[in-house]
C-alpha cells in the first residue's frame, strides 16, 4: 500500500491529514524533533469543523525513526523552513517519491526543482481556513477550495485520488501557475494586513483603510500579472481575495498566528517575492512597500 509521509504538522498539514483518513489512509506526521511528541496526548487528531468533532488517527514519527524510501511526501511547511525540515528527510528521498508542495508564498517550487530534478513534483494550493488551538487539535474554520497539479500541465496521477476530494472542492487543474498567483493575490492582500490591523480575516472588509488598502494591493498585483502574461480571475483580483476573506472570516490567518506565537512569518515569501518580482519588471509597488515597512516595524521580524 502507497505510504504518504506529511512534513509540517501545522494546521494544514493537519488538515491533510483528516482528508487522507477519509480515504483510509493512516497518514504519518513527521514531527520536528522527539520532544514534538508531548504535545499529543496520543496517536490522533482531534478534527473540528463547526461543532462536530472527530478523533483521526494518524502515527507520529520523526526523521530518525525513517527506515524505507518515502512513496509521497506531502510538504506543509513553512516557506522560510522548508530546507532545514528536508535535510533530514534526504536519505529516504528517492527518484521515485513523489514530492507536493503545499504552502503560502511563491520561490520554494523553484528551488525544488532544482534540488530535485528526477522527481515527480506536485504543486497545491489551499483557501480552507484552519487554526490550532494545540498540537492535537484543528479547526477547520472557513471552506474553501483545493488546487492540485504540476508546473507545466500534465494529467493527474492516480495516486491523487485521495487528495481530489469534490467535497472538499478539491481538484486536478492544468494551470497551475496562475492558481499559484491568485493564491498570492490573496495572501498578500489578507495576511499581512491581518497583522496590521490586529483582525480576523473578516474583520478587515469592516475597515476603511485596510479595506482601500487591499483593493489597491490588487490593483498593483494585476499590473505585475498582466506584465507576465499571467491570466487574471474573470471577475479580477479584488472579487476573489473578497470572496476568500468572506468566507474565512472567521479564520486568524496563518500568518497573524505566527506573530501572535512569536514565530517567524512568510512575508517574504509573499510581499516580499512580489516586491522583487516588481523590481525585476522596473516596477513600482508603493502600497506592497508601505505593507512591508509597517510589517516589519511592527512584528519586528520578518
Amino acid at each position: 500500500m502507497t505510504q504518504w509521509h506529511i512534513l509540517g504538522a501545522g494546521s494544514v498539514g493537519c488538515l491533510m491529514a483528516r482528508l487522507l483518513a477519509e480515504h483510509d489512509i493512516s497518514p504519518r506526521l513527521i514531527l520536528s524533533s522527539p520532544a514534538r511528541r508531548a504535545d499529543w496526548q496520543a496517536e490522533q487528531l482531534d478534527y473540528q469543523y463547526q461543532q462536530q468533532r472527530q478523533k483521526v488517527a494518524v502515527q507520529l514519527l520523526c526523521a530518525a525513526e525513517l527506515k524505507t524510501p518515502l512513496d509521497h511526501l506531502l510538504i506543509c511547511t513553512k516557506t522560510y523552513a522548508t530546507e532545514l525540515a528536508l535535510a533530514p528527510l534526504l536519505p529516504y528521498i528517492t527518484p521515485q517519491t513523489t514530492l507536493l508542495l503545499l504552502q503560502n508564498g511563491m520561490g520554494m517550487h523553484e528551488w525544488m526543482m532544482q534540488t530535485f530534478p528526477d522527481n515527480p513534483l506536485i504543486l497545491g494550493t489551499i483557501s480552507h481556513g484552519a487554526y490550532r488551538t494545540r498540537a492535537d487539535h484543528v479547526v477547520h474554520s472557513g471552506w474553501g477550495q483545493c488546487y492540485w497539479g504540476t508546473w507545466q500541465p500534465s494529467t493527474a496521477p492516480q495516486t491523487m485520488t485521495p487528495l481530489l476530494s469534490s467535497a472538499w472542492e478539491a481538484q486536478w487543474c492544468d494551470d497551475m501557475q496562475v492558481r499559484l498567483w491568485h493564491k498570492l493575490a490573496v495572501n498578500s492582500a489578507i495576511n499581512p494586513l491581518t497583522v496590521l490591523y490586529n483582525c480576523k480575516n473578516g474583520e478587515l472588509l469592516q475597515n476603511a483603510e485596510a479595506l482601500a488598502l487591499m483593493q489597491t494591493l490588487c490593483t498593483e498585483l494585476t499590473a505585475i500579472m498582466h506584465q507576465l502574461a499571467i491570466p487574471l480571475p474573470t471577475d479580477g483580483l479584488w472579487p476573489l481575495v473578497r470572496s476568500i476573506a468572506e468566507r474565512t472570516a472567521a479564520n486568524i490567518s496563518s500568518m497573524r498566528q505566527d506573530v501572535l506565537n512569536n514565530k517567524p512569518t512568510e512575508i517574504d515569501a509573499i510581499t516580499g517575492y512580489i516586491l522583487r518580482k516588481s523590481q525585476q519588471l522596473g516596477m513600482s509597488c508603493p502600497a506592497h512597500e508601505e505593507v512591508m515597512t509597517r510589517f516589519m516595524g511592527q512584528s519586528g521580524s520578518a
